[in-house]
């Protein structure tokens, strides 16, 4: 007596579940599947290579058009099957309330089926908005030791020899006024390269900068190190906008014992940036 009540009110969920995963899609771009059933409601033509990952969106949308179509159809054949039920009844009230159910069976499938969209649109925008989610690409970065020399280095390293040094006065009188040197620093014996290299930065850059290591202290010996004068440390804790530009301006270049570094080139100037925690290790050396 029911029964076409439970088909009809199975036909609607079903359509209403089906609408639910159309959101949970990702970034596969793989090629849509070769379908052995084809939906009249399906438009091929939304399937490009540049929308490739949005395949399963484009199938469930199709799906949902194709079963309120078919929703509808058994809708009025059912309403038609009650009523003819109804006529033909002849004062039979077992039958009259059967084709009642019939009837009814059809109007609450037909309901849930045009409403379906809406209830889940209140409940949440994203369960329709048939999108896919945009899911950054890992990139595998290498990973190198500080004391491992590149091919570029071992060319520099012979011309390197005639790049003079100053004196730690020399080098402040020769740094721009929006250089400064933290207490206790010190550029002595910082190769003028650096210091050239230092002021085309900070004018690239735009803000002041503050050294707080330069040639002084316990640092690793090297060809380019800081106690050969091609490094210098400089402050970020106090300064944000330094680290923004250089991971937005520059080059990523793998990691260095576990910190990330990036490249640039300015002017005349080779600069390999190492961010740690409170400052960036900044190598500058000129082109060869």
């Amino acid at each position: 007596m029911f029964l076409g009540k439970k088909i009809i009110l199975y036909l609607a969920f079903i359509l209403l579940f089906f609408c639910l995963p159309a959101y949970a899609q990702n970034e596969t771009g793989l090629k849509p599947p070769t379908l052995q059933i084809n939906i009249p409601t399906l438009n091929l033509a939304e399937w490009t290579p540049q929308n490739s990952s949005n395949w399963v969106g484009v199938y469930i949308v199709a799906i949902y058009k194709y079963g309120v179509g078919i929703i509808g159809i058994v809708a009025a054949v059912v309403m038609m099957f009650g009523g003819i039920l109804w006529l033909t009844a002849g004062g039979d009230s077992g039958k009259v309330s059967e084709a009642k159910e019939w009837i009814k069976a059809s109007l609450y499938g037909l309901i849930i089926a045009l409403t379906s969209y809406t209830m889940l649109y209140i409940i949440n925008p994203d369960l329709v908005s048939f999108a896919s989610l945009d899911i950054d690409k890992i990139k595998q970065t290498a990973t190198t030791n500080e004391s491992d020399a590149t091919i570029s280095e071992i060319a520099l390293t012979s011309s390197l020899s005639g790049v003079g040094k100053l004196t730690n006065d020399d080098a402040l009188t020769a740094l721009n006024d929006n250089i400064t040197l933290k207490s206790g620093a010190s550029l002595q014996n910082v190769r003028v390269s650096t210091v050239n290299g230092l002021n085309a930065f900070q004018q690239q850059f735009g803000n002041p900068l503050i050294i707080t290591s330069g040639t002084e202290g316990d640092h690793n010996n090297g060809t380019l190190s800081h106690a050969e004068g091609f490094k210098v440390d400089l402050r970020t804790n106090d300064n944000p906008q330094l680290k923004n530009y250089i991971t937005s301006k520059g080059t990523p270049a793998g990691t260095i014992a576990g910190f990330p570094a990036y490249t640039m080139t300015i002017g005349n100037s080779n600069y390999r940036f190492l961010i740690e925690s409170d400052h960036i290790d900044t190598r500058i050396v000129p082109k060869p």
